[in-house]
């Protein structure tokens, strides 16, 4: 079984963020009402969607709102993954490139990282 590295990849110049490229685990759910359940394991957050169109619309919108948040309100974005676990693999000139390293003992996470489209959400590029 082959086990799909989360990544992040973080562009600035200078002290203003330009890209941020993700591909991470999603777990969608339904619930009760229909609606579905959009979580990010790797941030601890989740969002809503009405139907299957509207879950990569949730997803870029969790990613923008951790972004700002990250660099508004705590120690920037690098702090703020690397406080969650994440690790710093590469610097080069202004990019960033992060990846979570997933425990061969967290069963639940290693199985949402194979490869099945149903958990991992493609990479996603917002500039």
């Amino acid at each position: 079984m082959r086990i799909i590295e989360p990544s992040i990849i973080i562009g600035r110049t200078g002290d203003k963020l330009t890209s941020i490229s993700v591909a991470m685990p999603v777990k969608v759910e339904r619930s009760f009402d229909g609606s579905l359940k959009v979580n990010l394991p790797l941030f601890g957050t989740h969002s809503w969607a009405n139907d299957e169109n509207g879950v990569e619309k949730a997803v870029e919108a969790e990613v923008i709102l951790f972004c700002r948040g990250a660099e508004k309100f705590g120690d920037g974005i690098e702090k703020e993954l690397q406080y969650l676990g994440w690790k710093m693999v590469s610097v080069k000139d202004e990019v960033r490139v992060f990846a979570y390293r997933v425990s061969n003992t967290d069963v639940r996470l290693a199985g949402m990282l194979r490869k099945d489209p149903n958990h991992f959400n493609r990479r996603l590029e917002i500039t």
